[in-house]
């Protein structure tokens, strides 16, 4: 169920002028914490690259 609805939402996100890249999932145990922080430090860095959330910088409230 997960792999679909995150092609589902990697479909959708462009719309909303969200970057797909800034979703990712990836398959860790519950036993592989060095696996996930690593992961998730290499995501900050990829979303890092990417700059600020256009979506966020367009919106007006």
């Amino acid at each position: 169920k997960a792999r679909r609805r995150v092609k589902l939402l990697k479909e959708i996100l462009p719309r909303f002028g969200i970057a797909e890249d800034r979703l990712k999932l990836t398959w860790i145990g519950a036993s592989d914490g060095i696996q996930f922080a690593d992961t998730v430090k290499d995501m900050v860095a990829h979303v890092r690259t990417l700059g600020p959330n256009e979506a966020r910088t367009a919106m007006v409230i």
